[in-house]
């Protein structure tokens, strides 16, 4: 008796987290409802699903019915809109401070990174840059596979500043990166972390996304707060590139060229990172609004 109620609460439990796909579908046609309460109520209950339902409710958003369209895309903008439902990853580099260290040995540095690279799978490369420029960007790409593990940058520290490195996966909306955001990652950089020239790697929740159809990945520098206002970090790009399809958008929101970068479907984990602990995360920054209005 004990087993099979202890059955029925996992179950619940697991209805909650993960919505049942026929469920799903009968709300989504519910927008259509013949009244206004039905609709509301689907509309409103399908707010409440996880992100894990966007596959199904995405089945929808372009059909005949003109009020589920309008409605299945507003609950679909809900919910990648909802920053608490943002899947991330918390990053920061091993044994920054250590002078003889990986991270500051640019020979070994370099050796592991290829190392790495080489037993991961790179599904796009983009790395001839020629200029370099700091600060926060956006760079357009477009997917060459359905899974996302990895984008590695070509950004470094240029001072002794330290502080935090977010970097958004956003859909696009009209040539420009899209306020809703696929995945977050999150890198520490420490003073001195990582040599001259080097790719800081962001590690994303697997994610999946559309072939062919382009995204954005949004670096924002946060220094600490004890920290001058200036540019963390230097990033090396190619500023003559007229790819319509590869847009980095600077500091003041015009195409400038293409960054330094490449996409990986599948990777381990870097040798010279590990997952922020409590005490890393203690001083993660909130996102400021500058940080969607790209």
């Amino acid at each position: 008796m004990k087993k099979s109620l202890l059955a029925c609460l996992i179950t619940v439990v697991a209805l909650a987290a993960e919505p049942d796909v026929d469920r799903t579908r009968a709300l989504v046609k519910q927008l259509g409802a013949d009244t206004y309460k039905a609709r509301e109520a689907a509309g409103v209950e399908l707010l409440t699903f996880p992100r894990s339902a966007l596959p199904v409710l995405r089945e929808f958003e372009n059909t005949s019915d003109p009020e589920i369209r309008e409605r299945v895309r507003a609950v679909i903008t809900g919910i990648l809109a909802d920053p608490s439902r943002v899947p991330q990853t918390i990053w920061t580099h091993r044994d920054s401070t250590a002078p003889t260290s990986v991270v500051t040995t640019r020979t070994n540095w370099n050796a592991a990174f290829i190392k790495w690279s080489q037993e991961g799978k790179i599904s796009f490369c983009q790395t001839n840059g020629n200029s370099a420029t700091g600060g926060s960007f956006a760079q357009s790409f477009v997917p060459h596979n359905r899974k996302l593990r990895a984008i590695a940058v070509q950004v470094y520290p240029i001072s002794a500043a330290s502080g935090w490195l977010s970097l958004d996966l956003r859909p696009d909306k009209d040539g420009r990166p899209d306020t809703s955001v696929l995945a977050r990652s999150w890198l520490r950089m420490e003073k001195h972390c990582t040599p001259h020239s080097s790719f800081a790697v962001f590690q994303l929740p697997n994610t999946a996304l559309e072939l062919q159809k382009p995204c954005w990945f949004v670096l924002t520098e946060h220094p600490d707060p004890s920290e001058s206002p200036h540019s963390m970090t230097n990033h090396r790009f190619d500023p003559k590139s007229d790819n319509p399809e590869l847009q980095r958008l600077g500091r003041n929101r015009s195409p400038s060229g293409c960054a330094n970068f490449f996409l990986l479907a599948d990777c381990p984990p870097p040798p010279w990172l590990r997952e922020a602990g409590e005490t890393d995360r203690k001083n993660l920054p909130a996102l400021p609004p500058s940080a969607f209005e790209w």
